[in-house]
């Protein structure tokens, strides 16, 4: 598989916020049911990022649920 240089590979929360239009308080709780995908970096792990596979998944209309009424 190839990457081409302007595909991204992670978003950090402030992009997804603003790509999305989410707030910041859903993207964490994506975060923390594990919907959203995570990376730290830096030395101190203060850096995160949120894989863009995850969120390309995260952002894919799911079909709603069948109706149980008959």
């Amino acid at each position: 598989m190839t990457t081409q240089a302007s595909e991204r590979l992670s978003y950090s929360i402030s992009e997804l916020c603003d790509l999305s239009g989410a707030g910041r308080k859903s993207v964490y709780a994506a975060i923390r049911r594990g919907d959203l995908k995570t990376v730290r970096l830096s030395s101190d792990g203060r850096k995160l990022l949120i894989t863009a596979e995850s969120v390309r998944k995260w952002l894919t209309p799911r079909p709603e649920p069948e109706s149980l009424e008959a």
